[in-house]
C-alpha cells in the first residue's frame, strides 16, 4: 500500500500504522451499521476521528522535529474516540460484544503509541 509514491514507505512499516489501518478497515463496517439517523452525526465524526488518527501517526513519523506534539495528538484523540465509541455502546448502536472488540483494539494501538512517545523522549 503505497499512497504517495514511495513517501509513505517507511509508514507502512510502523506497526502502529498497520494497527491502525486494519482497525480502520474493522470498524467501518460496524459504523455503516449504525441507524441511518447517525449518518451525518455520530457516524461522520467516528470516520473522521478515524482518519485524523491516521494523518497524525503520518505526520508523527514522517516529521524531521520533535514527533512529542503530533503523538500526543494522537493519544488526545485515540481518548475521545474512546468516549465516542462508549456513547455508541450506552445508545445501543453498538454491542457489549463488538465494543469489547474495538476497545480492545484502540487500547492495542494506545499501547503501541505509549512505547512511541517513551522511546521519543527516551532520545532526548
Amino acid at each position: 500500500m503505497n499512497l504517495r509514491g514511495g513517501d509513505l514507505a517507511d509508514t507502512d512499516d510502523l506497526v502502529i500504522f498497520r494497527k491502525h489501518y486494519d482497525f480502520t478497515l474493522y470498524f467501518y463496517p460496524v459504523i455503516d451499521n449504525f441507524p441511518k439517523r447517525e449518518k451525518f452525526a455520530m457516524c461522520t465524526k467516528l470516520k473522521n476521528k478515524l482518519y485524523r488518527i491516521m494523518d497524525l501517526i503520518i505526520d508523527a513519523n514522517e516529521t524531521q522535529g520533535s514527533k512529542i506534539r503530533f503523538l500526543d495528538r494522537i493519544d488526545d484523540e485515540l481518548k475521545k474516540l474512546k468516549v465516542q465509541i462508549r456513547l455508541a455502546k450506552d445508545m445501543h448502536y453498538l454491542s457489549i460484544r463488538k465494543h469489547k472488540i474495538v476497545v480492545k483494539k484502540i487500547d492495542e494501538i494506545g499501547r503501541l503509541l505509549g512505547g512511541w512517545i517513551k522511546s521519543c523522549k527516551n532520545k532526548k
